[in-house]
């Protein structure tokens, strides 16, 4: 009797035992769950519709190694992307060898962590220890430029990066034999899978389009055939052009046509380079002034196209010369002083942080533009611009007030008593803070 009470006695405690463990794990493991939601990486892209939150895209191409205080800077513009090059013969200089560390991209990398910026790398160019050329042609070229995608990608992962694989490979000047669209989606081929393996954060794209009109679609089509749709999560293109940012709009249209002839995938469209330079008139702060409206409206139709993320080119002005185009498309001087550009895009990001597009609203005006956002606690903030003269538009609007503010930033509290606000429709955007 004395024996069995014993036995029962042990097998109630390990009973009881084996469900404190099990508890206790279950515990751990919900607060371990916790843990990894708050610093997990937000899903990507962050598309421009319903669900998405325009200053989550806005981004910046940048040449060398910008300083903490320009990072700073970026961070407090609203910047949120840094596109970056991550040039495969200054890392690789020994075959086999790869020093990230002399070379200040580990370092430029831990200040973007430090200040909230994801980095969007280019993963480019060639490298003369395996090619003779500015492309990637032969099967030891493309093996060894994978393997430098594939440690680059280990060493950078689980931070939300973009990898694009290299940069505008349509042209010569990027990549020397041509026609390159065979060559390149072969590279693509070989290096999409070990980005995705070893950064499952990470997101691949391609082909940093040069152009989006005439020959640069032709191309962007042969590498369509070829299957690269399969390969990547994004298209990121470079749509430049001289007349006004509107424009874009039917290019767009006629990239996702083409998309969906070829995919029932989702793939998204990224502006991933995009600017206006300045010209070298007497008048230099209209010059300025011409680019922020620009870079702004730029923005703005952007996130009407849904496209997810905006690169500006660029950060700096690269040179000194104000007569080469090349010099001059910084939305900061050379020596580190803000442009106009600079405040515009710091108002368009504090004032439409955290809003997402609702819609264009039709006035009947096909060159007014008011773009309707709206947050996630029901606010609602309207942006307004004509690409004609200036003129007053009747806007009707129920009885109200809000907050009147400028292409850069400046504020007034106005209301209206009827059922419409006159807008003065500007080639500057403006927001109304609808309260």
């Amino acid at each position: 009797m004395k024996f069995k009470r014993t036995k029962y006695t042990i097998l109630l405690l390990i009973s009881l035992i084996i469900i404190l463990v099990a508890v206790f794990n279950h515990i751990n493991s919900q607060n371990q769950k916790g843990k990894s939601s708050n610093n997990q990486i937000s899903e990507f892209p962050p598309a421009l519709n319903e669900k998405g939150i325009i200053s989550n895209g806005i981004g910046v191409n940048v040449f060398g190694k910008p300083t903490e205080y320009e990072v700073m800077l970026m961070k407090e513009a609203g910047i949120k992307w840094v596109r970056i090059d991550l040039v495969w013969s200054n890392i690789e200089k020994e075959k086999g060898y790869y020093n990230f560390g002399d070379s200040g991209y580990d370092q430029f990398v831990n200040l973007l962590t430090k200040y909230g910026i994801r980095p969007y790398f280019i993963l480019d160019y060639s490298n003369n220890l395996y090619e003779k050329n500015m492309s990637i042609t032969t099967n030891e070229g493309r093996h060894a430029f994978a393997e430098f995608v594939r440690i680059a990608a280990q060493r950078y992962k689980n931070k939300g990066a973009i990898w694009e694989i290299w940069n505008e490979p349509n042209l010569p000047t990027y990549w020397k034999t041509q026609p390159s669209y065979k060559d390149y989606t072969l590279l693509v081929r070989h290096v999409a899978h070990g980005i995705k393996e070893y950064d499952p954060s990470g997101k691949v794209v391609a082909p940093a389009l040069s152009g989006v009109t005439g020959s640069s679609l032709l191309w962007l089509e042969d590498t369509f055939k070829l299957g690269i749709l399969n390969y990547i999560d994004a298209i990121s293109v470079h749509p430049y052009r001289s007349t006004n940012p509107e424009t874009v709009a039917q290019d767009y249209d006629v990239i996702n046509a083409l998309v969906s002839k070829y995919t029932k995938k989702s793939i998204p469209i990224l502006s991933g380079e995009w600017g206006y330079s300045l010209k070298n008139t007497s008048n230099i702060n209209q010059e300025e002034l011409v680019q922020a409206q620009y870079l702004t409206r730029m923005l703005l139709v952007n996130s009407w196209k849904n496209i997810p993320i905006s690169i500006l080119y660029e950060w700096k002005n690269s040179g000194n010369d104000p007569n080469n185009i090349h010099d001059n498309y910084g939305i900061m001087w050379s020596e580190n002083k803000p442009k106009i550009s600079y405040y515009a895009l710091k108002t368009f990001a504090d004032v439409l942080n955290g809003y997402h597009l609702k819609e264009r609203i039709n006035i009947g005006q096909p060159d007014d533009y008011i773009l309707k956002f709206k947050n996630n606690k029901g606010d609602i903030v309207l942006v307004f611009w004509t690409r004609d003269q200036e003129h007053y538009f009747p806007f009707k609007l129920s009885p109200g007030e809000g907050v009147l503010v400028s292409l850069l930033g400046n504020k007034q509290n106005i209301k209206w008593d009827e059922d419409y606000i006159s807008l003065k429709m500007s080639q500057s955007p403006n927001y109304i803070e609808v309260k």
